[in-house]
């Protein structure tokens, strides 16, 4: 068996490896730094309530070029850390709308993570070249039980709603309505989320409706029939 050594000092990783091409503008270093700084506290504390009877699972959904889920893997050895990233987006491009996987796994972002976990020896981090979209969160909510203990979702839902307009329409849903169930879905899937909504213009529609993230958030906790906390 591999041992795996937790690490307390901060992973430091190359800006111009983990900013997006297209995002430097809008995706400065200092948000990627900044969020696992506000993040890190909250996700210690959350992994030492999920007990160590199991292994645990952390998925980071739109990982990209896994700066998060290779800060997460760096520092709890004790977690297996899922980096689900499907190229449907701005800061991989959209392979993953052909559907192809080894198209997936060939994009920048994804070889750059690859790269890392290899570097950084991280046998406990995880790349799943996988697009998420309304169909597959169903699918995934139809096991009846949660994937994983936590879950990154920053900045990512408006790319899943979008890749999800016609499968909404086919289940009889409006786009507000389908994208207020998608969140819902998604939450269903882990007990515990990091969760970044987009700022306006994206899902200006849902905006007009709530007003604010934190509405938007409420009507997603409702939608999924569970009680849920905020922090």
């Amino acid at each position: 068996p591999m041992a795996l050594e937790a690490h307390s000092e901060d992973l430091s990783l190359p800006e111009e490896e983990f900013t997006y091409v297209a995002g430097k503008r809008d995706r400065p270093w200092s948000h990627f730094t900044g969020r696992w700084k506000a993040m890190r506290p909250h996700l210690e504390r959350m992994v030492a309530a999920c007990g160590t009877e199991r292994p645990l699972r952390i998925v980071d959904m739109g990982s990209c070029t896994g700066f998060f889920a290779l800060q997460a893997a760096y520092h709890y050895a004790e977690a297996d850390v899922v980096g689900v990233e499907g190229s449907v987006g701005i800061g991989n491009g959209t392979a993953g709308m052909a559907g192809s996987t080894r198209q997936i796994l060939k994009t920048n972002a994804v070889m750059t993570h690859l790269r890392w976990i290899k570097r950084l020896q991280l046998p406990n981090c995880f790349v799943a070249p996988e697009v998420w979209d309304y169909k597959r969160i169903c699918e995934l909510n139809a096991q009846g039980r949660p994937i994983c203990d936590v879950m990154f979702l920053l900045s990512v839902v408006h790319h899943i709603d979008n890749c999800s307009e016609q499968q909404y329409a086919n289940a009889g849903l409006s786009r507000l309505n389908g994208f207020i169930d998608l969140m819902g879905r998604l939450l269903l899937l882990s007990p515990r989320h990091f969760i970044e909504l987009p700022n306006r213009p994206w899902i200006q529609w849902v905006y007009d409706e709530f007003g604010t993230q934190r509405a938007i958030l409420e009507a997603a906790a409702s939608a999924s029939g569970r009680e849920w906390s905020f922090k």
